[in-house]
């Protein structure tokens, strides 16, 4: 995994957990020095994981140089008792091409377009290291899987390539025993605390994509509303007394955050990267029951039976209106949404994932 396992729960984590159920799966990542990032994510029963040790200070190119020389020796050791290697970026396989066994099955999992990201934008040097290593990374793998439909288009666009892209589409993991009990951190209980406001509920990470000019707009047009921004946050926050950025939280507490809400959204920018994404968070809120107000595009067109979708401020504004005067409901009643949450699980996910690689063996 790119990311630290303590991370806000994301794709791979739940796909780790789920083909657990039928594999003998290793996750393995990279030691983190950021813990205020971090939470404490719960681990399934029987899923080995593994932390890659690495040096702080990666700032200074010498520090850089002997973690590449680290996580090269770990992992080279890791491999030798695997099956199947499951890639999720080009990142990753920059830094295992040279050392993975040529017997060894390769999943590429493309869940985002990384050549969007903008870290690789900005440099044209990288992009291009990049984009050869996901051209490389295509060729060697056994099975590519795509998290959207846009992206598998991407993909054969890009790189005119003939092997067969699976979609499987991002899933919710939805709530257990553990989930919470009705209980959230304080630091979400104090977010809530105004009960004359409609709290209107943003879940996932506070990245560049997230239209902040938009909402800063909706809260000087409408004073009886507040935002409660809930993952962990990018680029600095303007500050406004109605917008509260609370950092992550473990996920088994969101559906108790949703419950509590009015109102969900995802107000984000539309760019290239964005239009890749089949959102995780729209499983959530569907479940939640909840009305959801959600940038239009084609792969949030798939939800529009079950949330609201706009193209345009005036018509987030024209929601946000209806959700203050207290006519804003759920487009489907709640039993219709949590059969559709039902019938997209990371369990049903795994199975698919399950059939395609015994079906390669």
């Amino acid at each position: 995994m790119l990311i630290h396992w303590n991370l806000i729960k994301q794709r791979p984590h739940f796909l780790a957990e789920h083909l657990n159920k039928y594999f003998n799966v290793e996750v393995v990542y990279n030691s983190s020095f950021r813990k205020g990032v971090l939470v404490k994510n719960t681990i399934a029963a029987g899923l080995r994981r593994t932390v890659i040790f690495l040096l702080p200070l990666t700032r200074y190119k010498l520090i850089r140089k002997i973690n590449s020389i680290l996580l090269k020796l770990q992992y080279r050791i890791r491999l030798r008792l695997e099956d199947v290697v499951w890639i999720t970026s080009p990142v990753q396989y920059e830094l295992l091409k040279d050392i993975l066994p040529s017997n060894i099955m390769v999943v590429y999992d493309c869940m985002d377009d990384r050549l969007e990201f903008p870290e690789f934008k900005a440099d044209t040097d990288l992009l291009e290291k990049m984009y050869r290593s996901e051209k490389d990374l295509l060729e060697r793998t056994n099975i590519v899987i795509a998290s959207s439909k846009y992206l598998r288009k991407k993909l054969i666009a890009r790189y005119k390539t003939t092997k067969d892209i699976k979609v499987v589409n991002n899933a919710i993991s939805y709530p257990n025993k553990d989930s919470g009990g009705g209980y959230v951190p304080y630091k979400i209980e104090k977010a809530f605390k105004n009960t004359k406001l409609k709290k209107i509920v943003y879940i996932g990470c506070l990245a560049e994509w997230l239209d902040v000019d938009l909402l800063l707009e909706s809260l000087s047009l409408f004073p009886d509303i507040i935002y409660i921004l809930i993952g962990p946050v990018g680029p600095p926050l303007p500050k406004n007394e109605r917008l509260i950025s609370t950092g992550p939280v473990e996920h088994k507490y969101i559906f108790e955050i949703m419950r509590r809400a009015d109102a969900l959204v995802m107000p984000f920018k539309i760019n290239e990267l964005v239009l890749s994404v089949n959102p995780v968070k729209l499983y959530e809120y569907i479940y939640s029951c909840k009305p959801a107000i959600v940038i239009k595009y084609d792969e949030t067109q798939e939800f529009r039976d079950y949330v609201y979708l706009y193209s345009n401020k005036e018509e987030y504004f024209y929601y946000i209106e209806k959700l203050v005067s207290g006519k804003l409901g759920i487009k489907k009643n709640c039993s219709e949404n949590r059969n559709y949450a039902m019938r997209n699980t990371w369990e049903e996910r795994a199975l698919i994932i399950k059939e395609l690689i015994l079906g390669n063996r």
